[in-house]
């Protein structure tokens, strides 16, 4: 199975504390052009994924469809619970071993991106992930420790 781990693009402030504000709060137009940027860089490795997840919140949304859009395949997005920031990896492990894809696109957010990946290859990923960062996962399982981290993409190709 490939995973494709992304968090979402620069989104607009965050005001205080509030939940409801929070999970509305939208991509900024350069988090737009950061996720458009990120997905063409890779889009030849994408055209494999098969199905997109994401959070409920509007900034990951917008970054699911963002993919989708740039890739062009007529992929459907599930949106899950299990995706928002602090969740804990085995929820979406758990998810995702209920899913008939091999190839998965997933946007989220932090920490819960930067904690997938660290968990599914053993501590080989960056432990932080910046907003529009794309991580490959390859593995046999979804099961911790088990994945190779293939390759990061950053915004700028950095």
């Amino acid at each position: 199975m490939k995973l494709y781990i992304m968090r979402h693009g620069e989104a607009a402030p965050a005001v205080g504390f509030d939940l409801a504000a929070d999970v509305s709060r939208p991509l900024t137009e350069a988090g737009r052009a950061q996720v458009v940027q990120v997905i063409n860089q890779r889009k030849s490795t994408l055209a494999e994924v098969e199905l997109v997840l994401a959070s409920p919140y509007l900034r990951a949304r917008q970054t699911a469809q963002l993919a989708i859009d740039q890739l062009d395949v007529g992929l459907q997005l599930l949106i899950s619970d299990c995706l928002i920031p602090d969740s804990r990896p085995s929820e979406v492990l758990a998810f995702i071993d209920q899913l008939d894809a091999s190839a998965i696109l997933i946007a989220s957010h932090m920490p819960l991106v930067g904690r997938l990946v660290e968990s599914l290859s053993a501590g080989s990923g960056p432990g932080s992930m910046g907003t529009a960062w794309l991580a490959a996962l390859e593995s046999e399982a979804t099961v911790p420790g088990f994945a190779e981290l293939l390759w990061l993409e950053k915004p700028g190709g950095a």
